[in-house]
């Protein structure tokens, strides 16, 4: 299982509900949080995702950015 960070620009739990539908629909991925409470709002991916390109793009279809965390 790989694990992906992202800082994000999702400042609200009502945003983290607009983009569930998006994270919880892309293949592979066995769960997800977001930290609201750092200042990156660093989302957190784990599973058997081969591109989180994809995944990017549908947060971003949703209006929001993720930049990827070494």
């Amino acid at each position: 299982m790989k694990t992906f960070r992202f800082k994000t620009n999702i400042e609200s739990t009502q945003s983290v509900a607009n983009i569930s539908d998006f994270i919880d629909n892309t293949n592979g991925i066995k769960n997800w949080e977001i930290d609201l409470r750092s200042p990156d709002k660093v989302l957190t991916i784990r599973g058997d995702v081969n591109r989180p390109d994809v995944m990017v793009k549908k947060v971003h279809k949703a209006g929001f950015q993720l930049t990827p965390l070494s």
